[in-house]
């Protein structure tokens, strides 16, 4: 997200100088971080839940630990408890992540933003 807004400060600089207020601005970049985030986890999640299918249906072993002399198969149990977490904190960190570089290039001059190469 730092990469995209650095790449817009042009862009951000004509809008501000249309008369689109800061927080406009705000609202949109960190709506595309929440958009970003949210995919990127859903991705995330649904890949996550193939390979734990995939590893469960695999047959592998585990070695047996301290005290046991029997190995047993490995099992990943995913939760649904433990989905939405990821969702939400992906999706919670795309739009920090959008929200701390548009905070500091708003805070320069119009002309700056314009002037940026």
């Amino acid at each position: 997200m730092g990469a995209s807004v650095n790449e817009r400060i042009p862009e951000i600089g004509t809008l501000r100088a249309f008369g689109i207020a800061k927080k406009y601005l705000k609202l949109n970049f960190m709506l595309e971080g929440l958009i970003v985030g949210s995919i990127g986890s859903i991705i995330g999640v649904v890949l996550g839940l193939g390979l734990a299918v995939i590893i469960n249906q695999s047959g592998y072993t585990m070695p047996p630990p301290p005290g046991r002399s029997e190995s047993y198969q490995l099992l990943l149990l995913p939760t649904l408890e433990a989905m939405l977490i990821i969702l939400f904190s992906a999706s919670l960190l795309g739009v920090v992540a959008s929200y701390l570089p548009i905070r500091k290039t708003l805070k320069k001059k119009i002309l700056e933003q314009l002037n940026h190469v």
